[in-house]
C-alpha cells in the first residue's frame, strides 16, 4: 500500500472514530452530532404530522415538509456511510499491516521461513 493511500485510509478511520464517539450520549462536553440528529428528527416528526394536515393543493408546502423528512434520512445515511467507510478502511490497513509484518519476518528469517509461516497463517489471510 502506498503512503498516500494509507494516509487517506487512516483519515477515514479517524473520521469514523470521531463520529462513533459523538454518537454516544456520555461524551464529555456534549455530542454535536447527537444534537443535530435530535433536532432533525424533531423537525422530521413535526413535518410528518404537518403533511397529514397539509392542503393537498399546496405543492410548495408539501415539498418543504417532505424535504424536512428527507434531511433527517440523509443525516442518518451519511453518518452510517462514514462509519462503514472507516471500518472498511480499518480492515484494509490491518490486512496491509499483517502482510508487511509477514514480509519483514520472511526477509529476516530466510527462505525456509516462508513455508513455515504459510503453514501457521489462517486460510483467509
Amino acid at each position: 500500500m502506498e503512503a498516500r493511500e494509507r494516509q487517506i485510509l487512516l483519515h477515514l478511520i479517524n473520521a469514523a472514530a470521531h463520529v462513533e464517539v459523538q454518537l454516544r450520549d456520555d461524551v464529555e462536553g456534549g455530542a454535536p452530532i447527537l444534537v443535530m440528529l435530535a433536532k432533525a428528527r424533531r423537525r422530521a416528526a413535526k413535518a410528518i404530522v404537518d403533511l397529514c394536515e397539509a392542503d393537498p393543493s399546496d405543492a410548495e408546502r408539501i415539498r418543504s415538509l417532505q424535504n424536512q423528512v428527507n434531511i433527517y434520512g440523509l443525516y442518518v445515511s451519511d453518518i452510517a456511510e462514514i462509519i462503514r467507510s472507516g471500518r472498511e478502511a480499518d480492515e484494509l490497513v490491518a490486512i496491509d499491516d499483517r502482510e508487511e509484518l509477514v514480509d519483514t519476518i520472511i526477509a529476516e528469517a530466510g527462505p525456509d521461513a516462508e513455508e513455515q509461516i504459510a503453514n501457521l497463517m489462517p486460510a483467509n489471510f
